[in-house]
């Protein structure tokens, strides 16, 4: 959850922090530049690329062009 301390010595990479959000309004499309922004992320255009891997990889789901949301197993 967004806010949420991780556990001493436990590192939270940057899909960790996008799934966090996503999970926490799973009724939410966010776009990716709403995301970068959120993050402190300057380069959208790398953060973008990532986003449409991980939806291909099936960590996150693309709903719609430059829309996201949580995997359903995420859920």
């Amino acid at each position: 959850m967004p806010g949420r301390t991780p556990p001493s010595g436990v590192r939270v990479d940057r899909r960790g922090k996008v799934l966090e959000l996503l999970a926490a309004l799973p009724w939410r499309a966010w776009k990716g530049t709403e995301l970068a922004v959120i993050l402190g992320i300057d380069n959208v255009n790398s953060f973008r690329v990532q986003l449409s891997q991980w939806s291909h990889q099936g960590h996150i789901n693309k709903i719609g062009p430059a829309l996201y949301g949580p995997a359903l197993k995420h859920l």
